[in-house]
């Protein structure tokens, strides 16, 4: 399957919603396995506390453009990538703006209110979601599809709370997000209307159906 993913891959278009621990990580690996056109949304600046699980902060960027500095990072990879960065926070007013012609969206937020507007935005527009979150040692990955609603079901009545978490915890959920991701995009995600629960403390890793919840 390798060999034609790149050929498959250099006329779509990604909205990454994060650019943050996921985020960067996602953005990496859909550089160099072959991703046409990239979005990046973020409002966000680099700061000390993000060197210990950002893939892209470093000590010369603290105080920089997350998404400008994502964009250098990719062009130093990979320059026939095409690489759009909006620095600003996704929101109900401007995301039908920001995803204008996205194959697929990643979710890399880090709230749950941004997460329920991607769901609605690509249920609207028939675009596969691939939903990641990482917390502690922990982290899921679910891929929604139109109809699904996993996100409105697995974060219904849900406390939000953010909780530290460490370099390999993200870098392993996205690299996740992105398999599902190519495979929703060539084909069909392993985990339609599924999500996949991992606890790296234990090595648990398990898959529900959405109508089980969280």
């Amino acid at each position: 399957m390798s060999s034609r993913i790149p050929e498959q891959l250099k006329d779509k278009t990604a909205l990454v919603v994060g650019c943050g621990g996921l985020g960067g990580y996602v953005v990496e690996h859909l550089v160099r396995i072959g991703m046409g056109k990239i979005i990046i949304a973020d409002h966000d600046c680099f700061c000390h506390s993000n060197l210990n699980r950002q893939l892209i902060s470093n000590l010369e960027n603290i105080g920089l453009s997350k998404v400008q500095e994502a964009k250098k990072r990719a062009f130093s990879i990979n320059k026939a990538v095409q690489i759009i960065p909006i620095e600003e926070k996704v929101d109900k007013t401007n995301i039908q703006k920001i995803a204008m012609g996205c194959d697929i969206v990643f979710d890399c937020s880090d709230n749950v209110p941004t997460r329920l507007i991607l769901e609605e935005y690509c249920e609207e527009k028939n675009l596969p979601l691939i939903h990641g979150a990482i917390g502690d040692l922990c982290g899921q990955v679910a891929a929604v599809y139109p109809g699904d609603r996993t996100l409105s079901k697995l974060y219904k009545d849900f406390s939000e709370k953010k909780l530290p978490t460490v370099s390999y915890v993200p870098a392993l959920v996205a690299s996740l997000q992105v398999s599902e991701g190519v495979k929703a995009l060539i084909g069909e995600s392993q985990l339609r209307g599924k999500t996949m629960i991992i606890d790296l403390s234990t090595n648990y890793i398990k898959i529900i159906g959405s109508e089980e919840g969280r």
